[in-house]
């Protein structure tokens, strides 16, 4: 580092530090609706938090193109390997990933942006979910959670939250390579 904190090459000039990792989530179509008793997001010129509101819920329900959609086992497993044949091919290191019932997990590293990563993940599971006769118009939410986990602690409790913290495990990937003792314990 030079004096000024920043992290700079041997010519003086400012490095972009790139994160340890990105912590990615997204929904499946209608499985989690605003007004959710879990609270959810609303992204606009600023995000805010929107807490348990059965009626939104209920508007939201009403208005969607179709049911909820609900991943079986065999889409799960469909889901998991479309995310690791994209990883693979994109060269991204994927530590782990949880898919759920209506819901994504993965925390992985990649040479691009997790909105990137994000697009290129639901779109090879879409394709992955089609070519084996699931057919709806619409799996996926719009967008989903892009998080930057910049430090170890950040990227072992997210790893830890995925695979210690969903419930009953469905179909999971934990890479065989990591070298963290799981379930992870924070330290006090």
């Amino acid at each position: 580092p030079s004096r000024s904190g920043l992290v700079t090459d041997n010519y003086g000039d400012m490095m972009t530090c790139q994160p340890l990792g990105y912590f990615i989530t997204f929904t499946t179509y209608g499985g989690w609706l605003h007004g959710d008793s879990r609270g959810s997001i609303v992204k606009g010129k600023t995000t805010k938090f929107l807490p348990e509101n059965p009626a939104l819920r209920a508007y939201e329900k009403s208005v969607q193109e179709h049911e909820t959609v609900v991943l079986d086992s065999e889409a799960r497993e469909i889901v998991k390997q479309a995310i690791l044949e994209t990883c693979r091919f994109r060269e991204w290191l994927l530590y782990t990933a949880h898919i759920r019932s209506t819901h994504i997990h993965l925390v992985l590293k990649a040479n691009a942006s997790p909105e990137r990563v994000l697009i290129d993940l639901k779109a090879y599971a879409t394709r992955s979910l089609r070519k084996n006769g699931y057919d709806q118009r619409r799996f996926w939410t719009r967008h989903g959670s892009t998080r930057y986990l910049n430090t170890t602690s950040q990227l072992n409790k997210s790893i830890h939250y995925i695979i210690s913290e969903q419930g009953k495990p469905m179909s999971m990937y934990l890479n065989p390579g990591l070298t963290c003792q799981f379930p992870y314990k924070p330290e006090a």
